[in-house]
């Protein structure tokens, strides 16, 4: 799928030093280099602070006992509702790899019905979180963790908003998820 993208990609090669080594530091935790990677590339502190920062973040939700499978189903929830080409597919590709088909026909425990409520929010303003949605998350989370999951939120919401925003091509190993939804 081609589309206008104003910011050309980068190769390792092409990159300077410091990009080069947030790039290998990324890498080296089995992560792989996307449209995206390569489109920030163009500045080390950029990649650091969209790709870097958010894979701390979601290793510190997991001590805060939200599962892979909770950030998976906000992560969704997010970059479909935003319309994201890239995070929209690549978290429909995820969750078809985990054998989820069909996302509306899950049983959700009330936990991840409750970040996806704060998922959903945050698509929908994400300048006014409904007071209700913050109620149920203050009661299960301390407030470590709820910085930790507005952080998330906030970084998914970039990340949808720079591919958006730039124009980033869908990637070739995405092609296969890809749903076009243009007939709605």
């Amino acid at each position: 799928m081609k589309r206008k993208n104003p910011i050309s990609l980068v190769t390792r090669e092409d990159a300077t030093p410091e990009a080069r080594a947030a790039l290998d530091q990324h890498l080296a935790g089995g992560f792989k280099l996307t449209n995206m990677k390569q489109t920030l590339l163009h500045s080390a502190v950029a990649f650091d602070g969209m790709i870097n920062a958010s894979e701390k973040i979601q290793r510190e939700l997991l001590k805060h006992g939200i599962t892979e499978r909770m950030i998976l189903f906000f992560n969704y929830v997010v970059s479909t509702g935003n319309k994201c080409l890239i995070c929209g597919t690549l978290f429909t590709m995820v969750m078809k790899q985990v054998g989820i088909e069909d996302f509306s026909k899950l049983n959700l425990t009330e936990q991840e019905q409750e970040l996806i409520d704060f998922a959903d929010a945050l698509v929908k303003d994400a300048n006014h979180v409904p007071d209700e949605i913050y109620d149920k998350l203050r009661e299960r989370y301390d407030e470590e963790t709820l910085v930790l999951l507005v952080v998330h939120g906030v970084h998914m919401l970039s990340d949808n908003y720079f591919n958006n925003i730039v124009g980033v091509e869908l990637d070739d190993y995405l092609l296969d998820y890809f749903e076009d939804d243009a007939e709605e």
